[in-house]
């Protein structure tokens, strides 16, 4: 091939936040015959690695191809400079007396030519005197640094004489000096002064800027932070229309997860299955916090909406009360766990009940899907007791929150069932008792007692429900 162009470098690409893929527009017969710089807002960089960091598309085309950042978009601010990198090397031998391929030849020749380029951009980037002077490179370059050493300087001291001038600045002779001298550090810590400027938002300003390393931001930080809150407050103008299926129009572009909208519904909910489509990106489910379906009448004229990546989270429902109900399997919010509690409990004795890691006497797995700050679950199950003596006997389960006191007013008596035996006998009577309740919980622990005198019974409780006071 010929080669008719001399630039051997595309770029710089500044990042938008929006693209990852660049062109290149030379030819590379490798992918390892590239190289690409990144360099982040702060001026740091990196040369990143073939097949890690990008991938190369069109190898071997006349007029180049694409590089595609793996990482995904280019961030705002970073650049991308992509350039020619072919080796030092020549890996072409010719045997005595061979065959003569012209390609072979003019692919050597190729790569001559491409190495040249590759100096000459470099060389272009050197600083360079006269074929006459009698500096060298290195000496002009001292000179260049002196020259700007005493340019900091003479500004340094221009600066403190203006401060020394201005009539509204009152300063001691020991202000003066200090002044001056922070004006000298100023100007022989740009980097320091960079920090304060244009750090990244939500990056602390270093110590070694002077930074507290607590709360220091840069002006670019507070810059951002204050764009934000102007975008969330003008949300607030942006009215939601509809009953249960809302939609609004924000000119958002894309959900955003992690984005909290500020909004204004029209109408309160009437169902428990509510959605939300902002910009018409498609309607997503709103849950509470807790990932539940919110009660109705419960989104409030002013609201705070977070976008999960799911879900449209209601951040200030208008209250937390009543209860969320199951059927009698426990599907789909409540595991199907029953719990024998004959087989747990001893007689007339207080037991702990908690979820799984909670610590307690018995572990009931069924809690382990119930929000941990609820006031109340709701249960159901069978009490049975059976006895062949000549005598009235019963079986008790009752409930109280975990760790209160044996008051009365703290026991709720959940279930109760009781037979009478009118003469001795083998053959024993038995009774079966089906009971459902609610039980008062804390941290979505409570106690339970069973009490009997029956010479079996038989004791189960299953989850159906849960809620807020």
């Amino acid at each position: 091939m010929t080669v008719n162009t001399t630039n051997i470098i595309s770029g710089p690409y500044t990042g938008n936040g929006a693209a990852d893929t660049y062109s290149y527009t030379f030819r590379v017969d490798d992918k390892t015959q590239l190289e690409v710089r990144e360099y982040t807002d702060l001026g740091v960089e990196s040369i990143l690695t073939v097949d890690v960091d990008y991938t190369v598309t069109d190898v071997g085309v006349d007029g180049g191809g694409t590089v595609i950042r793996l990482a995904g978009n280019l961030p705002t601010d970073y650049q991308w400079y992509i350039r020619a990198d072919y080796k030092l090397t020549q890996l072409i031998a010719f045997a005595s007396q061979g065959g003569f391929f012209p390609y072979i030849h003019e692919e050597a020749v190729d790569k001559i030519t491409f190495l040249i380029q590759q100096l000459q951009e470099e060389i272009d980037r050197c600083v360079k005197v006269t074929v006459i002077s009698g500096d060298d490179p290195s000496g002009l370059v001292a000179s260049i640094e002196a020259s700007a050493a005493a340019a900091a300087v003479s500004a340094a001291a221009a600066a403190a004489d203006l401060v020394l001038t201005n009539a509204d600045v009152v300063l001691t002779n020991a202000d003066v000096v200090s002044a001056a001298a922070e004006v000298l550090l100023a100007a022989a810590e740009v980097t320091y002064a960079s920090e304060w400027a244009n750090k990244a938002e939500d990056s602390l300003v270093s110590a070694a800027a002077g930074g507290d390393e607590v709360d220091d931001y840069s002006a670019k930080h507070f810059s951002l932070k204050a764009a934000t809150s102007a975008a969330t407050a003008a949300d607030l103008s942006n009215t939601v229309s509809g009953t249960n299926t809302y939609t609004a129009t924000l000119g958002i572009g894309a959900y955003v997860t992690g984005k909290t909208y500020h909004l204004t519904f029209t109408n309160t909910n009437t169902s428990t299955t509510c959605t939300l489509n902002l910009d018409g990106l498609g309607a997503k489910s709103m849950k509470d916090s807790a990932g539940l379906d919110i009660p109705t009448s419960n989104i409030p004229e002013e609201a705070l909406v977070r976008y999960d990546g799911t879900n449209m989270v209601l951040l200030n429902p208008l209250s937390r009360g009543g209860g969320v109900f199951v059927t009698d399997t426990g599907a789909p919010l409540i595991s199907t766990t029953v719990f024998d509690l004959d087989a747990a409990l001893p007689n007339n004795t207080w037991e702990s009940f908690g979820a799984t890691g909670s610590g307690k006497t018995n572990i009931w797995t069924a809690l382990d899907s119930v929000p941990s700050d609820v006031d109340w679950i709701e249960v159901k199950g069978r009490l049975y007791c059976y006895t062949t003596a000549a005598e009235f006997t019963s079986v008790t389960l009752a409930a109280r929150p975990n760790g209160s006191s044996d008051a009365f007013s703290d026991i709720t008596t959940i279930g109760y069932t009781g037979v009478t035996v009118t003469g001795s006998g083998s053959t024993g009577v038995g009774s079966t008792g089906w009971y459902s309740a609610k039980i008062n919980v804390s941290s979505l622990s409570f106690d339970l007692l069973i009490f009997y005198g029956a010479t079996a019974v038989t004791c189960n409780i299953a989850l159906v429900g849960y809620g807020y006071n």
